[in-house]
């Protein structure tokens, strides 16, 4: 006979969050099922002798349900086998208020815009030493040439500045 389940209290989690639960708890399966009933199992190959803490996974995430605990002895075949699901707060009466806004999705954007005036000025860079390169060949455009060159020298200034504000902003993430 079966015992079944009530999972009405457990939440619809992704794939992708249950295994980072268990990666930041150090304990990254070998096999990892996402099953349709909102439950996951965990497999551990035998060989390995995995030191599964599930106190260590409980401590990660509240939200963990444990349904079976990984054990050499009941256990059959190479696999040493931990269930568990991920308990929805609102079910089970837990007041969730959302996030507000971090600053870090602010900092995100501003890092984007940061790479992407790299960019153009790389970009810039590379069609300037072209055109200085042209110029260089040719001895009647000796004016234009030194144009170019400060124009080069101004762009690797701003790109030297960028540099530095991404190399801040790294150390302040």
């Amino acid at each position: 006979m079966m015992i079944e389940i009530d999972t009405t209290r457990y939440a619809k989690v992704g794939r992708g969050t249950a295994l980072a639960v268990l990666e930041e708890a150090q304990v990254k399966p070998d096999k990892f099922i996402a099953h349709r009933n909102r439950t996951f199992t965990a497999q551990y190959l035998r060989d390995r002798n995995p030191n599964i803490d599930i106190g260590q996974v409980e401590a990660i995430d509240k939200r963990v349900a444990v349904l079976k605990n990984p054990s050499e002895m009941l256990d059959k075949g190479r696999y040493i086998t931990f269930q568990f699901a991920m308990a929805s707060p609102e079910k089970l009466g837990i007041k969730v208020e959302k996030p507000k806004k971090k600053v870090k999705e602010t900092q995100v954007q501003i890092n984007e815009n940061v790479y992407k005036l790299v960019h153009g000025v790389a970009r810039n860079m590379e069609q300037l030493a072209n055109f200085a390169h042209n110029l260089a060949t040719t001895e009647d455009k000796h004016n234009h040439l030194v144009l170019t060159i400060e124009e080069l020298q101004s762009q690797s200034k701003l790109l030297q500045e960028s540099l530095k504000h991404i190399v801040r902003e790294k150390k302040i993430v």
